[in-house]
């Protein structure tokens, strides 16, 4: 019987979950794209989807999905299996401890809180609750489908279900939604009690829309000094500098759209997805970060941002504005109709009204400027603060001819000359408009080149390249099994599997023991025929055998030219005549070789 691992694996696509972090594109049989394990140029992350398997040839990382998603969101084993149980519908044994860790521990007892939390929304003690829900515009599929739920005015009833369903205190406690009480005082109270009391919850999950912590409003009528809303504290799974809400329900709109639209509050993009616009993220009790930034960078290189019309909110987008430039986005401007302080109150009043203005918006820069135009030109103040507030996000525009085209805008509008601007530009941002560009561009191509150099050393590459000839391409095995010795391959795995493969060719073993050494050494053999597949997809059959050729004289004159590098040093470093007559001869002896192989 598979194990859940395995079961998992025949039902995912790697190619598709993949696709989700980078992008990649047909090479062959396989898809290539630009590796997101270390900065590279020229692409070298191969995918096969025959085989489930990826492999970078720059950096040499490669595996298979799990390791991929481990590899690229930091996560351990459990918790990638959990995930994609739940993508694939695979039920887990939690009784099992490998599939066990704190992150999945409170993961659980996330899962079954939000699932406590919605039963009591659907029961009458939830009716007021849910009369709010419809009241916002909240249809039952919407409560449904999002597991909206209702935190009742109780101490601990939600604490003593989820000691009851087997989970520890601690691990309760180190959930969020209960709070442990300071020990001490004599207070005969409880010592724990529930985070959120006679509240409405919004689920919140992450990327893979696994549920990390939630979001609590309290009801009409409640006590005014109050809050509105209180969110489950930072844990060991929710980071809310790295979760954006609603991204699970939003990342294929996203794609589909080709731009985001952010928004400040859980309940304008709760609505804005009912209403049918469903590109819509929220951060969530945070600014905008750049892990924010990086997150939706993968779907997108647009983000439009509609943040609430009072001060705090244009103090967000502005924040944003500079967070998204800096990651390299374009940034847009969503403005809403006259009177309305957020996509919710629009949405309220007319769903219509928020899609238009979604369809209208425009670019950021001129947003700004259209807003910059109602301030007092004559005021000197105003017009200093206006531009040290634009050239400041001006600066971080990477395309030269946009910047120049926002300074010439910026100047008109202030009516001073364009070299004030430049020159009030920040330090080291001041001259790139002038084309003085050649250092500075100079020096970031130097480090990337640097970053992209291969991790494995020439004979490596060489001893690759010829194995994956052999792997992919039968009809050439008897010529490379007679040139070539297993000697002269990089000594590790590689040079193991040649020498099996030259015993077993050499002395006329059956396919069938072929096939057996295939399934034992599985994993670098669909190494080799992705690099195959990297090197050598675009050739044609006279080519491929050129390049058996070429293969073999490389690798042979690597070996050669090592092994003279080794007799000079030799030769300096002893002072035998004998043993340095010895070294020479068979230096002139590889010499002749090297004038053979040219």
């Amino acid at each position: 019987m598979l194990e859940p691992k395995d079961l998992i694996k025949e039902k995912l696509d790697i190619v598709e979950i993949i696709r989700e972090h980078l992008t990649l594109k047909p090479a062959g049989s396989s898809w290539k794209g630009l590796c997101p394990f270390h900065q590279e140029k020229s692409p070298s992350f191969m995918v096969s989807p025959d085989r489930q398997s990826w492999h970078c040839f720059g950096c040499n990382k490669g595996g298979d999905v799990f390791s991929f998603v481990m590899e690229k969101e930091h996560m351990e084993f459990p918790e990638v299996l959990r995930m994609f149980a739940e993508k694939t519908g695979i039920q887990l044994r939690h009784t099992d401890p490998k599939l066990q860790n704190q992150k999945t521990i409170l993961y659980d007892i996330m899962e079954a809180s939000v699932e406590w939390w919605h039963g009591r929304l659907a029961s009458d003690e939830g009716k007021i609750a849910r009369a709010y829900c419809t009241k916002r515009g909240l249809s039952d599929d919407i409560i449904m489908s999002w597991q909206l739920g209702f935190a009742p005015e109780s101490w601990d009833r939600l604490s003593q279900y989820l000691v009851t369903k087997g989970f520890k205190l601690a691990d309760i406690i180190a959930s969020g939604v209960v709070i442990e009480r300071p020990k001490g005082g004599g207070d005969r109270r409880l010592p724990f009690y529930d985070r959120f009391r006679a509240r409405v919850i919004f689920p919140i999950r992450d990327a893979n829309g696994t549920v990390v912590g939630a979001t609590a409003r309290i009801l009409p009528g409640a006590k005014e000094d109050m809050a509105k809303y209180i969110n489950t504290p930072e844990t060991l799974i929710y980071n809310k500098g790295r979760i954006l809400f609603a991204l699970d329900r939003a990342k294929q709109a996203i794609k589909d759209a080709d731009f985001a639209v952010m928004v400040e509050g859980n309940m304008d993009a709760l609505s804005s997805h009912a209403a049918g616009v469903a590109n819509v993220v929220a951060v969530s009790g945070t600014a905008l970060t750049l892990e924010h930034a990086k997150l939706l960078h993968r779907y997108t290189d647009e983000v439009a941002l509609c943040f609430d019309e009072d001060s705090a909110g244009q103090a967000a987008s502005r924040r944003g504005v500079d967070t998204l430039l800096r990651e390299g986005f374009d940034v847009s401007a969503i403005t809403l109709p006259a009177g309305m302080k957020d996509p919710d109150e629009c949405i309220q009043k007319d769903p219509a009204l928020w899609r238009a203005a979604v369809e209208a918006r425009q670019p950021m820069f001129d947003a700004l400027f259209v807003r910059a135009k109602k301030r007092d030109m004559t005021d000197v103040r105003e017009k200093k603060a206006i531009a040290k507030d634009l050239l400041s996000l001006i600066a971080k525009i990477p395309d030269l001819v946009e910047r120049s085209h926002y300074i010439h805008k910026l100047a008109a509008l202030l009516q001073v000359p364009e070299t004030f601007l430049y020159e009030a530009l920040p330090h080291g941002d001041r001259n790139l408009p002038m084309g003085q560009t050649g250092d500075r561009q100079g020096a970031t191509a130097s480090r990337s080149r640097e970053t992209e150099k291969p991790t494995q050393d020439r004979h490596a590459l060489l001893s690759e390249r010829l194995l994956a000839l052999l792997v992919q391409y039968p009809e050439h095995v008897s010529k490379i099994i007679a040139e070539v010795q297993p000697q002269i391959i990089v000594i590790g795995p590689l040079r193991d599997l040649y020498t099996d493969l030259h015993s077993l060719y050499t002395t006329q073993q059956s396919s069938e023991a072929i096939a057996a050494l295939r399934e034992g050494k599985k994993e670098l053999f669909d190494r080799l025929a992705l690099a195959a597949e990297h090197f050598f997809s675009s050739f044609d059959r006279v080519t491929i055998a050129k390049e058996v050729r070429t293969s073999i004289v490389e690798l042979k004159r690597y070996v050669i030219r090592e092994e003279l590098t080794r007799i000079e040093q030799e030769v300096r470093d002893i002072r035998d005549e004998a043993k340095t007559a010895q070294l020479l001869e068979r230096a002139d002896a590889l010499m002749r070789l090297l004038v053979e192989l040219d």
